[in-house]
């Protein structure tokens, strides 16, 4: 009898252990198998947000590039550009730096600091940004020297060319549609993706 009790003892221990490794290993399967899926359903949301996220960068680039061709604002960069190349090189660096000076030094109320965002070229931004509520924490433009000729509000800077989005946006007079990297907006101290 002790020797049956052994032997059932050890199947009944055999056969448990068998049952609960094949239950382990059932259960990591599905665990992976449940791991996987939810792998490959994050990487299926991952796709899908990234074609809304392009799909949304190339219609601001749309609009970009439909701003652009305001008449209205083409001509008010051609005269502010013009009026700067009319000055030598020299002449030019000092006028933009006096500019960059008095823009420094002015308050927001200053008549100096309120032309371009009073100007036509201004309203027409602001109407843009009007009509998209919480899009746009600024829109301004620059002639082809990087003087400011119209802005929504007052900018950090009345000169942009030194900085790299400016740089590749110009594109040596080609112009280009560019996003920047900035994540933190100076200025406004809001996530920001410039265009």
């Amino acid at each position: 009898m002790r020797l049956q009790y052994k032997t059932a003892v050890a199947v009944t221990l055999f056969t448990g252990s068998f049952m609960a490794v094949d239950m382990a290993a059932e259960h990591f399967t599905s665990l992976r198998e449940g791991m996987e899926s939810r792998e490959q359903a994050f990487l299926r949301n991952a796709e899908r947000v990234s074609h809304l996220v392009d799909s949304l960068l190339r219609q601001e680039a749309e609009v970009a590039q439909a701003v652009a061709l305001s008449q209205t604002l083409r001509d008010a960069l051609r005269e502010s550009g013009d009026r700067l190349a009319r000055l030598d090189e020299a002449a030019r660096r000092n006028e933009l730096e006096s500019l960059e000076r008095r823009w420094q030094e002015s308050p927001p109320a200053d008549p100096f600091v309120r032309a371009p965002q009073t100007n036509p070229v201004a309203r027409s931004l602001a109407d843009l940004m009007a009509s998209r509520p919480g899009v746009y924490g600024a829109i301004f433009a620059t002639d082809r020297f990087g003087g400011l000729v119209a802005a929504t509000g007052k900018t950090p800077t009345f000169t942009h060319a030194h900085h790299y989005w400016w740089r590749a946006a110009w594109a040596d007079g080609a112009g280009f549609v560019t996003f920047d990297d900035r994540l933190l907006d100076g200025s406004g101290g809001d996530y920001a993706l410039g265009l």
